[in-house]
């Protein structure tokens, strides 16, 4: 075994695999049937769960995966309505924004989606929620961001804050919900492990962009 093989199976944030997989854990039979356990292959955990996804798809994943409980803790507090209104892609100091509807209209701004991907993050992310409404749960609300790692969240903090204000009940409130940034947190720890010839991440190039590349959805809530 190579000394980068023994150093990654000395690791505790890393899991090493036998191929084919045997056994019954839950989790481990999810992802060999959603086709992500093979030979040479590496995946990321997710930043807000027990998930896992190939770190070329992380960007997407994780987005769609943020806005999700993001729409869940508008629920839990109380919300009628979520709607997403637009993605905004930044790029090395370019920005543009993809306007969200059930329609999706296509892009405005000085630069298009560069890929395929984000389009089909664009498309992913059209959506409107609407909710019966109701009294708001704080407490429920207080778990779920510190169960999913986003207590540290301004957006979502703020939210939970304005919410246990009865007072001055909040009607309406425009989010902007930034997706990427637990994305580059992991992939600069992906990045500074060392892996064994055969293994990789991914291009060094996509992995350079989806470091710079910033997402962020803006969110018209209404209670």
């Amino acid at each position: 075994m190579s000394e980068e093989g023994r150093a990654l199976l000395n690791r505790r944030d890393v899991a090493v695999l036998e191929f084919p997989f045997v056994g019954d854990d839950e989790k481990l039979l999810e992802l060999d049937q959603r086709g992500l356990l093979a030979p040479n292959t590496v995946l990321l955990q997710s930043p807000f769960d027990d998930d896992y996804t190939s770190p070329t798809n992380a960007d997407n994943f994780f987005a769609i995966r943020k806005f999700t409980l993001f729409s869940t803790l508008c629920q839990q507090l109380g919300a009628r309505r979520v709607q997403t209104t637009q993605l905004i892609i930044e790029t090395e100091g370019q920005e543009s924004s993809v306007k969200l509807s059930a329609s999706y209209a296509g892009v405005r701004g000085s630069v298009k989606p560069s890929s395929s991907k984000q389009s089909s993050l664009a498309k992913s992310l059209t959506l409107d929620d609407t909710f019966q409404g109701g009294t708001a749960n704080i407490q429920a609300a207080r778990t779920l961001i510190r169960k999913h790692g986003l207590a540290n969240d301004p957006v979502f903090t703020s939210l939970i804050e304005q919410a246990e204000y009865a007072g001055n009940r909040l009607e309406s409130r425009e989010f902007t919900v930034s997706l990427t940034q637990e994305l580059k947190n992991r992939l600069q720890l992906a990045m500074q492990v060392r892996l064994p010839n055969g293994l990789s991440l991914g291009s060094t190039f996509e992995l350079k962009t989806m470091q710079s590349t910033e997402y962020r959805v803006t969110t018209l809530v209404e209670f």
